[in-house]
């Protein structure tokens, strides 16, 4: 997964030292250049118009930015197309040029180079926005990538509230429930009692007796005893 990781950010790099084709002035201001690529849509290439993608983002230009995701989506209806573009600005510190383009393409559960989908990339990115974002649009929050991992999975390492709005939206069978709260106990590095408190109290953990023994077997291994009383509380109701 990492090999092609890299590969594609290569790839994007390279990309992005590419000289900038324009068929307008280089002096026009951001509203003129936002208006040449309105007027001119039909005749830029694809190629022409990812050039341009890159300029307006390497000159934080979102505006300009979006009206050529526009003016791409256009001329293709084939979302692998916006593959190269979502890397492009994947690891933004703005999660409005990822919007851009998670809003610009048609199966929101596209897969993804690295063998899982833009759900997991916005969850392993820690973005609540994107995350939720994706939802919005239909994406599928029980949907597990090539290494059987759900978002959910990646979440238990990030913020409390991410890994809350996936339980909320991912149902958990029996086989789920139990990796995803073993994987809490014994790997989570944060937020290990909040995180089985907001299990319990879900609808979509798997609860029955044997889990349940099985959690407060864990916790008593690892010697979490705050985790085995909660447990155990909720056991004897």
């Amino acid at each position: 997964m990492k090999e092609i990781m890299y590969i594609v950010i290569l790839a994007a790099i390279s990309l992005a030292t590419l000289p900038v084709c324009s068929k307008g002035n280089k002096n026009l201001g951001n509203n003129e250049l936002v208006g040449e690529v309105e007027s001119n849509c039909d005749k830029y290439s694809k190629d022409e118009l990812f050039q341009k993608l890159m300029d307006s983002y390497s000159s934080k230009d979102l505006k300009r930015y979006s009206t050529t995701i526009s003016c791409f989506r256009s001329q293709t209806s084939n979302d692998e197309e916006f593959i190269p573009i979502f890397y492009l600005v994947a690891y933004s510190d703005d999660d409005s040029y990822v919007l851009e383009v998670i809003e610009s393409i048609n199966n929101i559960n596209l897969k993804l180079p690295t063998e899982e989908y833009i759900i997991h990339f916005a969850t392993e990115k820690g973005s609540m926005k994107l995350v939720e974002r994706i939802i919005e649009l239909g994406g599928n929050a029980n949907v597990k990538s090539d290494f059987n991992l759900m978002p959910i999975d990646i979440a238990i390492q990030k913020d409390l509230g991410l890994f809350e709005l996936l339980l909320k939206n991912t149902k958990l069978n029996r086989r789920d429930s139990k990796n995803l709260v073993s994987s809490i106990i014994m790997h989570s590095n944060r937020n290990k009692f909040a995180m089985v408190e907001l299990l319990l109290k879900s609808d979509n953990f798997y609860k029955d007796k044997e889990l349940l023994d099985y959690m407060e077997y864990i916790s008593s291994l690892r010697g979490y005893n705050d985790i085995l009383g909660l447990v155990k509380g909720y056991n004897s109701n």
